[in-house]
C-alpha cells in the first residue's frame, strides 16, 4: 500500500461514517490507518520477495460535512502471483496486512480481526458498501499505464511525479462523495524500491 506496551484499540473508533465496518475495509484502499498511540501491532512478514516497495500515504475522507484525515506508511511485497501489503506507522508498528493471491484475499488487523474474500474489491464491497481499484492500484505502482492520469469510475488516478525510468513516485487517487460513500483523497509517496528483497 512499514514496520511498528500493548493497549486495545478499536479501529472502528477512528471512522464513524454510516457504512458497514468502514474503518476495517478502508484499509484495503490504502485509505486509512489507525494511528492512535499504544496499539498492538502485527509481527513482521518473513521470507524473500521478488520486489519490495516502501512508502507513505495520507488520506482525507469527508461524508456529510464531517472530514477526517490519516497518515501512515506501507510496504508492498510481491513474489510470483502473491502480493503482501502492510500498513502502519513508524511509531505504532504494522496495523494491517493484506495478502492477495489469485484464489483469495485476506485482511488481518492488529486487534485480531481476519477477513477473507476472493478479491480485494469483493472484500471491500461486501464489508464497506463500495469498492476501490485495489488490484489495479498495486499493479500501477510497478507498471503504470501510459500518460499521467487515468479514470476508473468513480475514481480518478493522477501520477503526479515519476522517476527517470517512468515509475510512479507520487500518486493521487480521488473520488467524489456519494449518497452512500464518503469522498476520498488518497496520496501515495514511494520512497524506496528493491528487487529480490527479504
Amino acid at each position: 500500500i512499514a514496520s511498528f506496551s500493548y493497549c486495545y484499540c478499536d479501529l472502528r473508533a477512528l471512522h464513524s461514517f454510516p457504512t458497514r465496518r468502514s474503518s476495517d475495509l478502508l484499509l484495503l484502499g490504502l485509505a486509512a490507518s489507525a494511528l492512535t498511540a499504544a496499539c498492538s501491532s502485527l509481527g513482521p512478514q518473513t521470507g524473500s520477495f521478488a520486489e519490495k516497495i516502501e512508502g507513505r500515504f495520507s488520506t482525507v475522507t469527508e461524508f456529510r460535512g464531517r472530514k477526517e484525515s490519516q497518515t501512515g506508511s506501507f510496504t508492498l511485497r510481491r513474489s510470483g502471483s502473491a502480493t503482501v501489503l502492510e500498513l502502519g506507522h513508524p511509531l505504532t508498528g504494522i496495523l494491517a496486512r493484506i495478502t492477495v493471491s489469485p484464489q483469495l484475499t485476506t485482511l488481518e488487523t492488529s486487534d485480531g480481526k481476519k477477513l477473507s474474500d476472493r478479491t480485494p474489491e469483493r472484500l471491500m464491497m461486501n464489508e464497506l458498501g463500495f469498492s476501490f481499484p485495489v488490484t489495479e492500484m498495486m499493479g500501477w505502482l510497478s507498471s503504470p499505464p501510459p500518460g499521467d492520469e487515468l479514470s476508473a469510475p468513480p475514481w480518478r488516478i493522477e501520477f503526479l511525479t515519476k522517476t527517470a525510468d517512468g515509475l510512479p513516485k507520487l500518486v493521487r487517487v480521488t473520488r467524489a462523495e456519494s449518497a452512500a460513500a464518503p469522498s476520498v483523497r488518497l496520496t501515495v509517496t514511494i520512497d524506496k524500491r528493491d528487487a529480490n528483497a527479504s
